[in-house]
C-alpha cells in the first residue's frame, strides 16, 4: 500500500504539489491512498486523477479574491515590496455582521466547486483509490479524517473547504457530527 500524504502551509502545500507531481508523472508512483490537510486537501483528489496541469493553473491563478469574499488583508505596495496589514474595516463590519472570525471564504468554497467537478468526483467515488481530508474539529479539540467514499458531492466539498479554512482569518464552518473515517485508517496501520 502506497500513500501520498500532503500537509498545508498554502506555499509549502504548494511545493508539495510539484513534488507529488514529480513522483506521479517523472518515477511512475502509484499511490492507492491520498491524505491531505489544508492545501493539502485542496491537491490529492486532482492527484488522484492526475490532473496535474489543473492544479498548476488554478494555484497560479488565485488571488485573494479566489479565496475571500470578506478579505481581512490589504496588500499595499510600498518600495517594491508588498505589505500585508490587517483591514480593520472589514474585520469590524465582519464583526458587527455577527462573524466570529475576521474575514469570510465562501468564495474558497465556490472555487472548489468549480474545479472539483461532480463528474470528477463520481469517477473518483468508483475507483479504487481511496481519498481522505483532514478537519480539525474545534468543539472536541481533535483532527477527524474524511473519506471521500463516505459523503456525497456537496458534503466533501465541505469537507476540503473546512480543511483549509484558518481560524480566525477564514470561516468557522459549523457542521452536526458525522462519521468519522476511523476504520478506514486503522484498515492503513495508523492509530
Amino acid at each position: 500500500m502506497n500513500a501520498l500524504v500532503i500537509s498545508g502551509g498554502g506555499s509549502k502545500g504548494a511545493f508539495a504539489g510539484g513534488v507529488a507531481q514529480y513522483l506521479i508523472q517523472e518515477l511512475k508512483r502509484d499511490y492507492q491512498l491520498f491524505l491531505g490537510t489544508s492545501t493539502g486537501s485542496l491537491l490529492v483528489s486532482h492527484l488522484a486523477l492526475n490532473e496535474i496541469d489543473k492544479i498548476k493553473s488554478v494555484y497560479t491563478n488565485v488571488n485573494n479574491n479566489s479565496i475571500f469574499n470578506v478579505c481581512p488583508f490589504t496588500i499595499k505596495e510600498k518600495h517594491g515590496t508588498e505589505n500585508i496589514a490587517i483591514n480593520h474595516l472589514n474585520v469590524v463590519l465582519n464583526f458587527l455582521k455577527g462573524s466570529k472570525t475576521f474575514g469570510e471564504s465562501y468564495n474558497l468554497k465556490k472555487l472548489i466547486q468549480k474545479t472539483l467537478t461532480e463528474d470528477e468526483f463520481s469517477c473518483l467515488k468508483n475507483a479504487s483509490k481511496d481519498i481522505i481530508v483532514t478537519v480539525s474539529n474545534l468543539s472536541l479539540n481533535q483532527v477527524e479524517y474524511k473519506c471521500l467514499r463516505d459523503f456525497d458531492y456537496e458534503e466533501f466539498v465541505d469537507w476540503i473547504w473546512i480543511s483549509c479554512n484558518y481560524t480566525p482569518f477564514m470561516t468557522l464552518v459549523k457542521k452536526k457530527r458525522l462519521r468519522i473515517c476511523r476504520w478506514r485508517i486503522r484498515q492503513y496501520g495508523a492509530n
